[in-house]
Order: structure tokens, then C-alpha cells, then sequence
């Protein structure tokens, strides 16, 4: 009887996970159509993008939490980057942290503003 016990919790862990793991990836498709000014148009290569890129930024240690949260969207094979940095220098990290992002693939139209624009 414990094996029994045993093993259905064991199958309800894993059906959790599985769920768990279907509604992140659910919710991070959500997020960039949002972002994306070409929802229904996005491939699976711009969505790859797009993840990439603001992992790469979460990430960085360098960067200012604005700067972590700038806004990426892909239409027609150019990301946007849109949000705010605290420099030049930040600006220039954050646009070299997407092209490495996309190994060179999409052209990077930065809409960074620097705080002190503001």
C-alpha cells in the first residue's frame, strides 16, 4: 500500500511540473505578443529572440534594473529595444548584449532614452 502512495504522489509531482512548465512557457508567449507590435505574426525564431535577448539582460550585472527591464519587440527581422538606460555607456551594453543575444541574425534599432532625457 505505501508503494501505492508512494508512487501516485509521485506521478502527481510530475504532472505538476509538467503543468508548471507548460504555464511559464504559456505565460512568456503571452508577455511577447504583448511586447510585440506584430502579434500575430511572430515566429518561433523571433519568440527564440526575443527570449534570448532578455535573458541576456536580466543576467548582465552591469546593467541598471531600467536597463534590465527595456522592452524588446521583433517585426520583420529588427529587434526594438525601447526603455531606459542610465548612460551611453549602458545603452551601448545593452544593444551589444542583443547582438550577441541573436549571434548577428536580426539588425538592432535601439529606442533607448537615457535617463536624463527624461
Amino acid at each position: 500500500m505505501d508503494e501505492l502512495i508512494h508512487a501516485m504522489k509521485t506521478l502527481l509531482y510530475c504532472t505538476l511540473a509538467v503543468a508548471a512548465g507548460l504555464a511559464a512557457s504559456s505565460a512568456f508567449a503571452q508577455e511577447t505578443r504583448a511586447v510585440s507590435p506584430t502579434a500575430g505574426q511572430v515566429t518561433n525564431t523571433d519568440l527564440i529572440a526575443i527570449e534570448d535577448i532578455t535573458r541576456a539582460l536580466r543576467r548582465s550585472d552591469s546593467l541598471s534594473a531600467s536597463a534590465k527591464a527595456t522592452r524588446v519587440s521583433v517585426t520583420n527581422e529588427v529587434v526594438t529595444l525601447q526603455g531606459t538606460v542610465t548612460s551611453i555607456e549602458e545603452r551601448t551594453t545593452v544593444e551589444s548584449l542583443a547582438r550577441k543575444a541573436t549571434n548577428d541574425r536580426y539588425k538592432i534599432e535601439s529606442q533607448l532614452t537615457l535617463a536624463t532625457d527624461q
